[in-house]
């Protein structure tokens, strides 16, 4: 009996000992990690542009001349009217457009400013009309000039009185802008003819 005592004092103590070892050799549960805490909204980051209202993605974009040549003016002012319009390319200085008006007015149009390209590009326009000699005297001229806006009036040293107005391209105008210069002038060219009568 003592003997079964001390067998079963080794087992505990065996047993006793073996349990740690077991207890470290066997993989551990996995655990789920801890979620992280959810971040701050970080603050808004402070824009130039913040508080402005942007045009709409599909907004239509209007472009714009620097510079032009003769076609794209020659379309221009036969949308304004049925106006036949004659190029002239012999100028060294840029190309000029006669044209002539369905009531029977005529102006000119020269371009200035060109570049030596092929088409000329131009950046400034000169819109011009002659009446006959003699058709309005130096009184006449100064009223016209004092009641009308946009062009000026004078005689040539020839006497022959012209109508000039002057329209600049630089910094990007619109079809639109020249369009509406077309127009202004036809109606000043038929004052000025009203005028002389």
């Amino acid at each position: 009996m003592h003997n079964a005592l001390r067998f079963g004092g080794l087992v505990c103590a065996a047993a006793a000992f073996a349990l740690p070892a077991f207890a470290q050799s066997t993989p551990a549960k996995p655990t789920t990690p801890a979620k992280p805490a959810a971040a701050a909204p970080a603050a808004p980051a402070t824009s130039p542009t913040q508080g402005l209202v942007l045009p709409p993605s599909n907004a239509t974009v209007i472009p714009t001349y620097n510079s032009m040549n003769a076609e794209t003016l020659m379309a221009i002012i036969k949308s304004q009217s049925q106006a036949q319009i004659t190029p002239d390319g012999s100028d060294p200085q840029g190309p000029m457009l006669k044209v002539q008006l369905p009531n029977g007015l005529n102006y000119t149009v020269l371009m200035d400013d060109c570049d030596s390209g092929q088409p000329a590009l131009c950046k400034s326009l000169e819109f011009r009309a002659t009446l006959p000699p003699g058709s309005l005297n130096f009184a006449q001229i100064n009223s016209f000039n004092a009641s009308m806006r946009y062009a000026t009036a004078y005689l040539s040293d020839k006497g022959v009185p012209q109508l000039r107005m002057d329209t600049d391209l630089r910094g990007g105008i619109t079809a639109d802008h020249i369009a509406y210069a077309v127009r202004i002038f036809v109606k000043l060219v038929g004052d000025y003819v009203t005028q002389a009568k």
